[in-house]
């Protein structure tokens, strides 16, 4: 009995009443053709799982939600896989549109929820839940699963000791058009949000304590690129490598965030931009680079300081060059050496023949030398 039953879980009851159980969310699955609306409700308490709860076609537009009650914070429904190893997750969907996962504790597997590359699972949400101390990712969201809802969730690992824990990545999103909003993502090892799909939006997110806050990176034309907005990201560099508050690479808009703070000494950097990554309009303060660039995105209105580096970056341009390189002398009296040229302007290159030159006179003068003795 629990606050949502009255009677023990037992996989014989009918599932559908508070006096009659079930035992598991995957009985409930199994038990019923659930759809659009229907719901499971998992009731406060912890459950070991000895498989992976999956969620096909069949249940697509299902409802699970442990139970909840501000009254009593404490009170969770607990899903722990205690298996890290290959493929172990809580939760796998497959071929599943439209799932909501809501209130719920979801820890100890490989990934906490999977939806593969190839899954074809749209429309998932995840929300108000505690995602933590996973291997891999918290939530993995890959390729052909479009349109993920991730919202209000509190993401964690735990950074040393055994990395069966670290939860590498918070949120990893390979799908398009997902929003990662709303959430509390700290202590993953190597980044709170990973976003890679075209038209993705991490806003409104607090992200502290991760190796890098948030990742972003979109290969594919501006149209489609990924917006970072409205977040706040301070102390990250928690693995000894360093790390960004915000990293963004390829067509993504940086905009309106505050960084601040490192724990990795001037290896952290506040926002690193490549490609044609732009930020605009963020505040950057209290880090190791404010802002490192070395791309030729958009970079203006922002507001950097007290940072060790305010800006570091490179524009793009062009050079010129031509070189030489000679031998001259036959078997072991061969010697070799060469003379180059490198202008900004083509125009302004020195002959070809003064080059050659060069390298001629450099090489002869080495013929017929001799080690000095010792």
């Amino acid at each position: 009995p629990g606050d949502y039953t009255t009677a023990p879980g037992d996989n014989a009851n009918t599932g559908t009443a508070p006096d009659s159980p079930k035992a598991s969310i995957q009985a409930v699955l199994d038990a019923f053709q659930l759809g659009a609306g229907d719901t499971i409700l998992a009731d406060n308490g912890v459950y070991i799982l000895t498989v992976n709860i999956t969620i096909t076609a069949d249940d697509s537009g299902v409802i699970i939600e442990g139970f909840h009650d501000p009254a009593f914070p404490d009170r969770i429904s607990l899903l722990d896989r205690e298996k890290t190893g290959t493929g172990a997750a809580v939760f796998q969907l497959v071929d599943a549109d439209d799932v909501t996962l809501n209130h719920l504790g979801i820890t100890g597997g490989e990934r906490g929820i999977s939806a593969a590359n190839g899954a074809d699972s749209d429309g998932l949400t995840v929300s108000n839940s505690r995602i933590f101390g996973n291997r891999f990712d918290g939530i993995l969201v890959g390729t052909t699963n479009d349109g993920a809802i991730i919202s209000n969730n509190e993401i964690f690992g735990f950074p040393g000791g055994s990395f069966a824990d670290n939860q590498n990545d918070g949120v990893d999103i390979l799908g398009a058009d997902a929003l990662v909003t709303g959430n509390l993502l700290y202590e993953n090892w190597e980044n709170g949000v990973n976003l890679n799909g075209a038209r993705g939006e991490v806003s409104g997110n607090i992200a502290y304590r991760n190796g890098t806050g948030i990742r972003a990176n979109y290969a594919g034309g501006i149209p489609d690129r990924i917006l970072i907005s409205g977040n706040e990201v301070f102390n990250s560099g928690v693995n000894p490598n360093g790390g960004q508050g915000i990293y963004a690479s390829g067509a993504v808009l940086v905009t309106n965030n505050e960084v601040y703070g490192y724990l990795a000494s001037g290896s952290f950097t506040g926002i690193s931009l490549d490609d044609r990554a732009a930020a605009v309009g963020n505040r950057v303060h209290h880090t190791g680079n404010g802002i490192y660039s070395i791309g030729y995105g958009e970079i203006g209105d922002n507001d950097v300081y007290a940072n060790s580096n305010g800006f570091v970056g490179r524009s793009d341009g062009t050079r010129y060059g031509q070189s030489c390189v000679l031998i001259a002398g036959e078997g072991e009296s061969m010697q070799r050496d060469y003379w180059y040229d490198s202008r900004r302007a083509f125009n302004d290159l020195e002959a070809a023949e003064k080059t050659g030159r060069e390298a001629a006179r450099r090489t002869v003068s080495r013929h017929g030398a001799r080690n000095i003795p010792t």
